[in-house]
């Protein structure tokens, strides 16, 4: 997973933290943000950074479900 994850930050322009994210809820369909922290171990605020950032740069997609906001990656 590191070398997909170097290659994301190299030709995307993504940070690391980024890169695993976007590894880890590519698989799913849609993921909410703690979803996020149980599968990658990062910290409840980095992922809502990186999850709005990768929304930012069309790596992703964000829809408010209720009082919850949940993510799905493009592929």
């Amino acid at each position: 997973m590191a070398t997909i994850a170097t290659q994301l930050q190299n030709t995307l322009g993504l940070t690391s933290t980024e890169a695993i994210i976007y590894l880890a809820a590519l698989p799913h369909p849609v993921v909410g943000i703690a979803d996020v922290v149980k599968l990658t171990h990062i910290k409840r605020t980095t992922v809502y950074h990186a999850l709005d950032t990768l929304a930012y740069k069309g790596l992703a997609a964000k829809k408010n479900s209720g009082r919850r906001a949940v993510f799905s990656m493009l592929p």
